[in-house]
């Protein structure tokens, strides 16, 4: 692929997986993911690992959370042969056990060339804002 096809690919990677989650479409993720995708926590303390596991992680939030809101902006996309760093800035407001939480932030993931598509391997979730 040339790179404005990686970038257009690595665009819209992101946005299908917001969209799985979103949807609760959990079983995309194997076409997004990387089987040994690693998820860190927001101060490195502890990390998930394995696809089975970080989408388990998703269908934990999903089954407490109420998504109120959720809004993302354009990725911004540095990317290499074989891999990319994709940031995307988020909104977010949803309700656990009736408290409300609304949160902006980066979700940045790292993503590979796997036999001829692009899956992540890596994410880190930053919140910039709470309240």
């Amino acid at each position: 692929m040339a790179q404005s096809d990686d970038i257009e690919y690595l665009e819209q990677l992101m946005k299908a997986i917001n969209e799985a989650w979103l949807q609760q479409q959990f079983d995309r993720f194997d076409l997004y993911f990387h089987e040994e995708i690693v998820f860190n926590s927001p101060d490195f303390s502890r990390q998930i690992k394995g696809r089975d596991a970080c989408v388990q992680s998703y269908r934990d939030f999903m089954r407490l959370a109420t998504i109120d809101f959720f809004q993302t902006q354009s990725p911004q996309i540095d990317q290499s042969e074989t891999t990319a760093v994709v940031k995307v800035p988020f909104e977010m407001h949803y309700r656990i056990n009736e408290k409300n939480f609304r949160e902006k932030g980066l979700d940045i993931f790292v993503c590979t060339d796997f036999q001829d598509r692009w899956v992540a391997v890596w994410r880190y979730m930053v919140q910039t804002e709470s309240w």
